[in-house]
């Protein structure tokens, strides 16, 4: 899954989601992502930012932050293992009515 893409500095970026891992794993992954055409060989980006998940019924919040040098042979960085589909604690970030979740 994609967001929309949004900007930071002078490059387009998008989070990508992975909702049952980016590698088959039981966990929710999810990436900051800078497409191919946003980058030439002779441009970098350098960002530091932070992933959330959030439950806004319940006012609950995880989040992991990172810094990443995004250049045409890094295009994206973040977590696989941002949440444990496992967990105690999975269900509690899942909205009751539509068993979605937000990020951002």
């Amino acid at each position: 899954l994609y967001s929309h893409e949004f900007m930071l500095g002078d490059t387009k970026f998008r989070i990508m989601v992975f909702p049952w891992g980016n590698r088959g794993e039981n966990n929710v992954s999810v990436f900051l992502d800078c497409g191919t055409a946003a980058l030439t060989s002779r441009l970098e980006s350098f960002v530091h930012f932070q992933l959330y998940i959030v439950n806004k019924r319940r006012g609950m919040l995880l989040h992991k932050g990172s810094k990443h040098r995004f250049t045409s042979k890094a295009i994206n960085w973040g977590f696989p293992e941002l949440l444990s589909r496992t967990s105690t604690s999975f269900d509690e970030y899942l909205d009751p009515e539509t068993g979605s979740m937000t990020f951002g």
